[in-house]
């Protein structure tokens, strides 16, 4: 984790206005941030190779030229990628500008910000250290968080939220619905706000994927529950195939 915090901090900033961070490692390996679905210069974007050791420095300083959207940072440290996602060391960033707020979308209270990852949780209540059973694949978690949270709840009102979703896992795909079956609202994905808002009854959000959703919970009863849930979905025997041989004529 960063700041010894969980998620990762949560970070805000706006087109073209500077942005510094100094990262400071004190993991027992190189690290190195990279700052996913912008488009800053090379020596700021956190390229595996920039990764410094155990107790030193690296500073980023840059202007940021992108559109209001949810981005995130993660670890780019080479073959630890997916570890170090597991572990919490990545976060949030959000860009604001001009154009998204003369939208006047949801914000404050009725805005979440969602990071969604599962981990593998024992019988006890513990969470499993990451195996690294193998580099590509990942580890598939057995029960889901949010936020750094197992199993979290949030009252709300009767009111539309926007809820702006990160995968942050490192291997699992989520078909995220309500348990209501009422649509979900999608405004916004990793490029930002879409031209006009789509009505759906499920989304897929893959590894590293962002998606933005408005809740209309207007009609809600007062004590009422509803999920925000994953449903179950089988990858096609073709799509596999082809998955599969791809694999095999790209070996890593």
């Amino acid at each position: 984790m960063l700041n010894n915090s969980l998620p990762s901090p949560f970070l805000r900033t706006r087109r073209g206005d500077r942005f510094r961070v100094t990262m400071e490692n004190e993991l027992p390996e190189a690290l190195i941030l990279h700052w996913h679905g912008m488009t800053p210069p090379e020596k700021m974007d956190g390229h595996p190779h920039l990764a410094v050791p155990e107790g030193s420095k690296y500073e980023y300083d840059f202007t940021v030229e992108n559109r209001a959207s949810t981005y995130w940072y993660h670890s780019h440290s080479h073959y630890r990628v997916g570890k170090h996602a597991y572990l919490g060391v990545a976060g949030m960033l959000i860009v604001d500008d001009d154009e998204a707020d003369a939208l006047q979308l949801p914000s404050g209270e009725y805005e979440i910000p969602l990071v969604l990852q599962d981990r593998r949780v024992d019988p006890s209540g513990a969470i499993v250290p990451y195996a690294d059973p193998d580099t590509m694949e990942g580890m598939i978690g057995n029960e889901p968080f949010g936020n750094g949270v197992h199993r979290p709840q949030l009252e709300v009102e009767t009111a539309i939220y926007r809820f702006r979703v990160l995968n942050g896992s490192n291997a699992r795909i989520f078909r995220l619905a309500r348990s209501d079956n009422k649509d979900l609202i999608i405004i916004g994905n990793d490029g930002g706000l879409l031209e006009r808002p789509a009505k759906v009854d499920y989304v897929d959000i893959s590894p590293g994927e962002r998606v933005d959703l408005l809740v209309d919970l207007r009609n809600a009863t007062v004590g009422d529950t509803v999920l925000l849930g994953s449903r179950a979905f089988m990858i096609s025997n073709s799509l596999a195939k082809e998955e599969q041989i791809q694999r095999q004529g790209h070996p890593m």
